[in-house]
């Protein structure tokens, strides 16, 4: 599988997260992040959806489930957005791509009834259905 030269970068500074998850029993742990990456790359190539933002999402879209997990009143898709903007801010990726990502991971929750607008979204969207 094709990787940016983010990836890694993206993988350090969520470890803090990612280890939280390896610590629950439940089918949104550490690999569902991966699963999810898997099938958008996928679908991401099949579409010519950009790379770098199915990628980013991918692996950054369900960070904030833990905070949601502690305060009901947290969503953790807006949370999460937010967590990712920082993350990417930090690694240098590319300016111009970040709120695209920061937009697929707001708008990922199937149940939210939320219609994605752009194509890296959608994708987001429809493989984190796939793997739920």
């Amino acid at each position: 599988m094709k990787t940016s030269p983010y990836r890694n970068k993206i993988l350090k500074k969520a470890n803090k997260y990612y280890r939280i998850y390896n610590q629950k029993e439940s089918s949104h742990d550490i690999n569902h992040f991966f699963r999810v990456e898997k099938i958008a790359k996928r679908i991401a190539k099949q579409e010519n959806a950009d790379y770098e933002i199915v990628e980013a999402a991918s692996l950054l879209f369900d960070i904030a489930r833990v905070i949601e997990d502690k305060d009901k009143d947290k969503d953790h898709a807006q949370e999460g957005a937010k967590i990712a903007k920082e993350i990417l801010t930090e690694i240098n990726f590319p300016k111009n791509k970040i709120d695209a990502v920061c937009y697929a991971i707001q708008v990922h929750r199937r149940s939210a009834n939320i219609n994605p607008k752009t194509i890296e979204a959608k994708i987001l969207q429809d493989s984190d259905y796939l793997d739920a």
